[in-house]
């Protein structure tokens, strides 16, 4: 692990599957992705379910696996042994134990692997505290991340970026974004603004299943918005599939994300609207619309 600042990719992503990414029309998401290097190796990124409606990433390639956020061990040591991997590193993006519970007992089963993560003293088993603007280098996947801190959802949060794919923890959802249990809306906005300004084509790895709950909730906030009606409808037929939603593309989170679009007119408005000690007054300050989109959704 290396402590860089002036970071130069050395890996470009390609998206492998039929995911179109232009006009919404898009053919079925499989349950994998896959990250290309520039060396030619070929990396797959599978969503394993844990919990409710968790996502735990798996990266691997046909020897070597690391996991992002792996809150439950059996499933992950489940898949491991399914797919005849080794894990080789756990990466971890916030303290919450839905994305923390299962570091003690892989590390148990797998001793000398690397565990990244927040540099928060209150999460056991990091071996690799991390800080802003820090790069790692998985090895045996050949991939390099740039780390960038996020804090909204937690102090602590933060994210993974390679070109091309984003592990954002519980910063972003799709069409939603988490909820602030220890930063304030000017940390969250600030931490947004981070992805919105990363390049349109990056692929939005979030580790919970929310899309159709945060769907409802965005059509209040922009019942018009046409990008958003067609994505409902490629949801719903993700779901009753029983098919991900997740990743989706930077590219269309900012067609019809409310979180991401708080610049927008009509989106102002709702929150001027819904904001009851800013109804007198006109709302444009981009934190404030923040801040009462993201009241609005925890009284959805």
């Amino acid at each position: 692990m290396s402590n860089k600042h002036d970071i130069s990719p050395i890996v470009k992503a390609t998206e492998l599957n039929d995911y179109a990414i232009d006009n919404l029309s898009r053919n079925i998401l499989t349950r994998e992705t896959f990250y290309s290097n520039s060396e030619g190796n070929i990396v797959k990124i599978t969503p394993i379910n844990a919990f409710t409606d968790n996502y735990i990433w798996a990266l691997h390639n046909e020897q070597h696996c690391v996991v992002v956020d792996p809150g439950d061990p059996a499933v992950v040591l489940a898949f491991l042994k399914a797919h005849n991997l080794q894990l080789s590193a756990i990466l971890i993006t916030h303290h919450h134990f839905d994305h923390t519970g299962g570091i003690s007992q892989l590390t148990k089963h797998y001793p000398h692997i690397t565990v990244f993560g927040p540099n928060n003293p209150n999460i056991k088993g990091i071996t690799h505290p991390l800080e802003d603007t820090d790069t790692l280098y998985l090895d045996e996947l050949k991939i390099e991340l740039s780390v960038m801190t996020v804090p909204g959802h937690t102090l602590d949060h933060i994210m993974y970026f390679a070109p091309g794919m984003l592990f954002c923890g519980d910063t972003l959802f799709s069409c939603g974004c988490g909820r602030l249990f220890e930063g304030t809306p000017a940390q969250m906005f600030d931490s947004l603004r981070k992805i919105s300004q990363l390049p349109r084509e990056t692929l939005i790895y979030c580790t919970h299943e929310y899309t159709q709950a945060n769907i409802a909730f965005a059509e209040t906030v922009e019942p018009h918005n046409k990008a958003l009606a067609q994505y409902k409808l490629w949801v719903e037929q993700q779901r009753s599939n029983n098919k991900p939603t997740i990743p989706t593309l930077l590219s269309e989170q900012l067609q019809f994300n409310p979180f991401l679009r708080v610049h927008v007119d009509s989106i102002q408005a709702f929150a001027q609207s819904s904001a009851g000690d800013l109804r007198q007054k006109t709302v444009t300050d981009p934190v404030q619309v923040f801040a009462a989109l993201r009241q609005a959704k925890d009284d959805f």
